[in-house]
């Protein structure tokens, strides 16, 4: 294999982070959230751009997000975010998280759903295909058994490296328990 630029660099950033006892993998960092949730949405909104810009897009530490729908209007958001693509439904998530008040007191949230799922660029013929996929509801669904299973009981909950931290963060406080796995 013939080394590029790219790969020798990358190489000897991990050998000085090794030598400087810094850990070149990046610290996993899963989020439980449910859409529903204002806690998660003030965190998404309001602290996760400093996490993303200060660990996140640096490669300190690698995010996952796992729904943890802990209501069904909560669930049907998931449902739809699958229809997007990965860059799309993050953006998307966004605005989920920015109607929340809307949505969540409204009798019916379908209406406000599709609205937002339509300015994403997703036609009417696949919200209600997104709207009404089974398999793609019991997919979400089985993530929450694993989470329960390491103890998540409330959103937004943090599992970084192994460690669970329930209830809601300031970007500072997550920033320093990734920190602190490294």
């Amino acid at each position: 294999m013939i080394a590029t630029r790219r790969t020798v660099l990358a190489g000897a950033a991990a050998l000085m982070a090794a030598r400087a006892g810094v850990s070149p993998q990046p610290v996993p960092t899963s989020l439980y959230t449910s859409l529903g949730c204002g806690h998660c949405a003030r965190f998404h909104l309001e602290e996760l751009p400093q996490v993303r810009a200060e660990r996140i897009d640096t490669g300190a530490a690698r995010l996952d997000i796992r729904p943890f729908p802990l209501d069904p209007r909560s669930l049907a958001g998931f449902m739809l975010l699958r229809a997007l693509p990965d860059p799309v439904a993050d953006q998307v998530m966004d605005r989920i998280f920015e109607h929340q008040a809307e949505w969540i007191t409204a009798p019916n949230a379908t209406p406000i759903f599709r609205q937002i799922m339509i300015e994403a660029g997703l036609s009417a013929t696949a919200f209600d295909r997104a709207r009404n996929d089974a398999s793609v509801q019991a997919d979400i669904l089985s993530i929450r058994s694993p989470g329960r299973e390491v103890g998540v009981r409330v959103t937004p909950t943090f599992k970084i490296g192994t460690e669970l931290h329930a209830g809601a963060l300031s970007a500072d406080d997550l920033i320093t328990l990734i920190d602190q796995q490294t």
